[in-house]
């Protein structure tokens, strides 16, 4: 029986961000108020920021999250469109608020804090995942959002022939990611992230 062709390099499944990325000298105190070097609004998320990477690099690649109708759903789907990322995937719902955060970047070392506002769209479910959506990809990218629909992302992947590459990121591990990691191909982790998976040093 032969492999179907790719038509996706890398499908995409986590949630989509907007970032309101501010330069600063130093982090504000209590009470502080300091002028900002320069502000920007963009996407984010680590999924979505790495599918933005590889359309940049040249790459064929989709986004499997869901988004509201609201100002900042628009803003995240224009700037997949706009970096040549496919949002044929993307699921829109009315009455829900999408994922914001706060990114304040210091100058001196690139050292960063966030503060993230989840927003109040509901996860992908299994039900959402589109089995030929994950076949006709050569990899697929996930960082655990979305877990329903992750784990059966994942075996429809394995069922494909499909690799599965996760992002672990630095103070994201929770224990149910131990399930998932088994699945995974390509393993991308923060040290945080493997000190605190395997309990070693």
């Amino acid at each position: 029986m032969s492999t179907p062709p790719r038509e996706i390099d890398v499908l995409g499944l986590g949630v989509s961000t907007l970032d309101v990325v501010t330069l600063v000298d130093h982090f504000p105190t209590q009470d502080e108020v300091q002028r900002a070097l320069a502000v920007m609004v963009q996407g984010g998320g680590p999924v979505a920021t790495a599918l933005v990477t590889l359309a940049r690099l040249g790459a064929q690649v989709a986004m499997l999250d869901v988004l509201s109708d609201d100002w900042r759903g628009d803003l995240i789907r224009d700037e997949f469109r706009r970096e040549g990322v496919s949002t044929a995937y993307l699921e829109r719902i009315e009455g829900y608020s999408s994922s914001i955060a706060s990114v304040w970047v210091r100058q001196g070392d690139g050292a960063r804090s966030i503060a993230y506002a989840p927003g109040t769209v509901p996860e992908l479910s299994a039900a959402d995942i589109p089995p030929d959506v994950v076949a006709s990809a050569k990899i697929l990218h996930l960082n655990g959002r979305h877990w329903a629909a992750c784990l059966q992302a994942c075996q429809y992947a394995r069922e494909s022939g499909v690799q599965v590459s996760f992002d672990g990121g630095a103070h994201r591990f929770r224990p149910e990611l131990e399930n998932l990691v088994p699945l995974i191909d390509i393993c991308i982790v923060a040290r945080d992230f493997a000190e605190q998976y395997t309990g070693e040093t």
